[in-house]
């Protein structure tokens, strides 16, 4: 199957209803007319692809698309393309993405996952500095979209001890996120429970509140977009060594009524472990219609009932 750039750039439609093209009489001053497609275009009841054309609106949203040649009111298009029978389809969804790692390709890649983290998180993510991760996440959304990946869930990277008030890094991904184009659920890491390797002092809930709530009144203040679908945690339960860690997570999502999708039982090394922390996530009251397991593969027969 060929996928030209020319084709690539209205791969980004989530649903595509045909049922729009009878409206098109009433509308008229598409941007874009693409003709001679074959769609798929996922819309309720229509599992056959359609030979014809889409029409794109001024905002960029889909106004039309339809079988055939596009109607003679689209003739003063912005612009004209002719796919030449080439596919055209909704974007992908990613589900668990890590966007700012675009920056790290092929890091680590004699060792298993406990070692590349070892490596990025330990050695390489702590030199960075917000504008980095900016420029980072920035890549990583640029290629989703060049690949066809039009919506992400983005985990996003946050230095502890937290500075510059503590959302800096959270403020410039979101800012890449927002400029790239992707349509992304902000992934925001919470803090780590128990005593900061930084300044020795405690972390917990009383030092998670303000920051989380200084971003979500940060986010609320930028420019509506349709591209931004929220914000969720970084659930960290499984990589912290205190049940508390399970504790103020359950209070963050609650307060501020917010999701959680925690990495959980990926790498085989730690499997054990992390099944013996299942019963935090219980008893905390993490597991709710709010919570995403990422990855979830070592699991055993009493947390798949559960």
């Amino acid at each position: 199957m060929r996928w030209p750039n020319r084709v690539r750039l209205v791969v980004g439609w989530l649903v595509l209803d045909v049922g729009l093209a009878a409206q098109t009489a009433q509308v008229a001053g598409p941007k874009l007319v693409v003709r001679h497609a074959h769609l798929l275009t996922m819309a309720a009841g229509q599992r056959a692809p359609v030979d014809g054309y889409l029409a794109v609106a001024p905002d960029g949203t889909v106004l039309a698309v339809g079988a055939g040649e596009p109607p003679a009111a689209f003739g003063a298009a912005v612009r004209t393309m002719d796919a030449g029978g080439d596919w055209v389809i909704p974007g992908f969804v990613s589900a668990h993405s890590h966007l700012w790692q675009a920056a790290y390709r092929g890091l680590a890649e004699d060792k298993t996952l406990p070692g590349w983290l070892a490596d990025l998180y330990g050695q390489r993510a702590p030199k960075t500095v917000p504008e980095d991760l900016y420029w980072f996440c920035l890549l990583g959304a640029m290629d989703h979209l060049e690949h066809g990946v039009t919506t992400a869930y983005n985990f996003n990277y946050n230095a502890f001890p937290a500075t510059n008030g503590g959302i800096a890094f959270d403020q410039a991904q979101f800012r890449a996120e927002t400029e790239s184009g992707i349509r992304f659920v902000h992934g925001y890491q919470p803090e780590k429970v128990g005593r900061s390797a930084g300044t020795g002092a405690e972390v917990g809930l009383a030092q998670a509140r303000p920051r989380l709530a200084g971003f979500l009144q940060w986010t609320a203040a930028q420019p509506r977009s349709d591209r931004f679908l929220g914000v969720s945690l970084n659930g960290s339960t499984a990589f912290n060594d205190t049940y508390q860690q399970a504790v103020m997570e359950a209070a963050l999502m609650r307060e501020f009524g917010l999701p959680n999708q925690s990495h959980y039982l990926e790498p085989p090394e730690t499997q054990g472990e992390e099944r013996s922390k299942f019963r935090w996530f219980m008893d905390a009251g993490l597991l709710s219609s709010q919570m995403t397991f990422g990855h979830f593969i070592h699991t055993d027969d009493f947390i798949l009932r559960e």
